[in-house]
């Protein structure tokens, strides 16, 4: 019986450390794009090195993961840009840097932004995006006369603007660098207009910031440190 007791209290400890460990883990969820996760991951590898932070990243479908983190099944997402809606259940840490949105549109076309055309034409987007939001937006305001296609990558969104089953896809610039190497096209075979910069970073879940009050300013002064190296 003495044994057991003793078997029963190791097991407790253990379960206990197991448990200790896991919960010290930051569970990110990243989307599916591996170029922009890449770009990303010097920054965050050298903060939270310096944090001496374990991490677990899980890739999923963008959508799914912001979904999950307002869900508390992670502490957050990246990368991301702000916007209202992710605001209410999370916070946007220091940015890593800028990315470009871009519209796309064929190169013999004529279209234009800015223009009453332009605004006629069918858009393409990739769903759960920022740009899907502001296109959405855009729509409900009147400046887009048809309702907008949605797809789950770029790649598709660029593949379905070269058939010529959208007139304009509005992508990122590294999202569409990725799109042009998977589809083989050339970004010579397009045009393509630049619409706004926007400063990118992890939205970290509010829950998570809530018991780890120190940790989102720790974070921030590190990645300010980390994009001058």
């Amino acid at each position: 019986m003495k044994y057991i007791r003793l078997l029963v209290i190791f097991y407790t400890i253990m379960s206990g450390v197991v448990a200790t460990e896991a919960s010290e883990t930051l569970r990110l969820a990243t989307g599916t794009t591996l170029s922009l996760t890449q770009k990303a991951m010097p920054y965050l590898e050298c903060a939270l090195t310096n944090l001496e932070q374990p991490k677990a990243i899980t890739s999923m479908p963008w959508a799914r993961a912001q979904i999950a983190t307002e869900q508390g099944l992670y502490d957050g997402f990246f990368m991301a840009s702000r916007n209202h809606k992710r605001d209410q259940y999370a916070v946007l840490s220091e940015p890593f840097f800028n990315i470009d949105w871009v519209y796309i549109v064929r190169k013999e076309s004529d279209l234009l932004p800015n223009t009453p055309k332009f605004q006629q034409a069918i858009f393409v987007v990739d769903i759960g995006s920022a740009r899907s939001s502001w296109l959405k937006n855009e729509f409900n305001n009147g400046h887009i006369s048809h309702e907008i296609v949605k797809t789950f990558d770029a790649t598709i969104a660029l593949t379905m603007l070269a058939s010529g089953r959208v007139d304009i896809a509005l992508l990122n610039n590294i999202n569409s660098e990725t799109a042009f190497k998977q589809t083989g096209y050339s970004a010579s075979d397009f045009q393509t207009f630049v619409i706004k910069s926007i400063p990118v970073g992890v939205y970290f879940s509010k829950t998570f910031l809530a018991t780890n009050p120190d940790f989102l300013e720790n974070f921030n002064t590190n990645i300010k440190m980390c994009k001058i190296k």
